[in-house]
């Protein structure tokens, strides 16, 4: 039985035959590809291209600077995620790279594959330090516990330890339960085998504490206190494991949850879905604070840095995007961000059909509206003669995809932005 970790495992069952063994000469090569692209919208930061197939994992450093990737085109990468310039691409696995994460200090990546070795890079120059083997199945899961003292890894129903410089296996211990994560103490377990079966495991007396039906995969937050859950139903569930119950759901996405993850505080909760969308989601009210069409197909997996205020994502369409979200929430009544006297906003911010955008104090001209993706197309425009005073544009949002969008009106040397929700 295979196990799941997240979207990277879900989608690589999904598409078994479209992954290839790509060998590749071990070691690292310097990046070469382009820097990343700035967005025109406000939410969008940056774009890094340069993986060759499906970005399958993303993983900020502790201090948010740097980010590491996998894919399905077999590399390990990392970036400047403040620049978006590509920093090292590590080659030595052969087929797709399910995992990877940073020590905490940063001086080391651990990555997991498909070719069942987990492996440690130096996150300095790229060279191999040690392969972790034997694992029995693809290593879905790859990390630094106990102050970077142990790597930890899990393949199928397998929870291992590892010296991390000399790649001793220290301990190995077996569970029926395919298994996702472990708390940062190394007390509980969380397992899920993606049809729908999850468990709660006590790791010292591998018993149970807890059973879930219709869970795809899960994680826990930072503190070890709560899971949250991708149901199969598209749901989000984040689960309490002290008083054993549901503390919030989140409905919203329209196709199979890929990834679920908390922000270090523990507040909120980010998801990446085949209907290549993004969203953040707070755990005390329920709501959706954060929406985005992200990729140009599945997006397959993000998390936040551990400020809580970027999220990375990547999908199938080969990208990586770091978002802005640190905004309070899009569903909030917008009023726009006002810029050399010229002030709109957008009436109602949630729509499906006519809307109407409001510029005040705009003096007198040609305004030009513009309606623009989070990818920064421009996907509607218009223009008015607009005098002093208010002026009401009508624009049509019936045709275009559930998602958020920036409306931006130029008007003489003037400029401002607002956001609309379409649903």
């Amino acid at each position: 039985m295979k196990i799941f970790l997240s979207c990277t495992i879900l989608l690589c069952l999904a598409v078994a035959a479209h992954v290839k063994a790509q060998p590749v000469e071990e070691g690292r090569t310097a990046a070469t590809s382009p820097r990343g692209v700035e967005s025109t919208g406000p939410y969008l930061v940056l774009t890094l291209p340069g993986h060759r197939d499906w970005v399958q994992s993303v993983a900020f450093d502790e201090t948010g600077t740097r980010l590491v990737s996998t894919s399905s085109d077999s590399s390990v990468r990392t970036w400047n995620a403040v620049t978006g310039d590509s920093l090292l691409v590590m080659h030595g696995h052969r087929v797709t790279t399910l995992t990877a994460s940073f020590s905490s200090d940063g001086a080391y990546v651990v990555s997991g594959s498909m070719d069942h070795t987990a492996r440690i890079w130096s996150a300095t120059d790229g060279h191999l330090i040690s392969t972790l083997v034997p694992h029995y199945d693809w290593v879905v899961t790859a990390r630094y516990v106990h102050h970077d003292s142990l790597v930890f890894t899990a393949s199928s129903g397998y929870i291992r330890l590892w010296h991390p410089l000399s790649g001793d296996r220290i301990d190995s211990v077996h569970n029926d339960v395919p298994v996702l994560d472990l708390t940062p103490d190394g007390k509980l377990v969380f397992g899920a085998s993606g049809g729908g079966y999850g468990a709660l495991i006590r790791f010292d007396t591998d018993s149970t504490i807890e059973r879930f039906d219709g869970v795809i995969l899960g994680e826990f937050n930072h503190a070890g206190t709560q899971i949250c859950m991708a149901m199969k139903d598209t749901s989000i569930v984040v689960w309490d494991i002290a008083s054993r119950s549901i503390v919030a759901r989140f409905k919203g996405h329209l196709g199979e949850v890929y990834s679920v993850s908390f922000d270090r505080a523990g507040r909120r909760v980010v998801s990446a879905s085949a209907d290549r969308t993004v969203r953040v989601w707070d755990i005390a009210t329920g709501a959706q604070v954060f929406y985005a069409v992200a990729h140009d197909g599945a997006a397959i997996c993000a998390r936040f840095n551990p400020q809580g205020d970027r999220v990375a994502s990547g999908g199938k369409d080969r990208a990586i995007r770091i978002w802005d979200v640190s905004a309070s929430g899009v569903d909030a009544p917008v009023a726009g961000v006002r810029s050399e006297g010229v002030g709109v906003e957008c009436l109602p911010n949630v729509t499906s059909g006519p809307f109407v955008v409001r510029l005040h104090g705009a003096g007198s001209g040609v305004a030009h509206v513009e309606v623009i993706d989070l990818l920064g197309n421009v996907v509607r425009s218009s223009e008015a003669s607009a005098a002093s005073g208010w002026v009401n544009v009508w624009m049509d949002a019936s045709s275009l995809a559930s998602g958020l969008y920036v409306v931006r009106v130029r008007i003489g040397g003037g400029m401002a932005t607002s956001r609309l929700l379409v649903r």
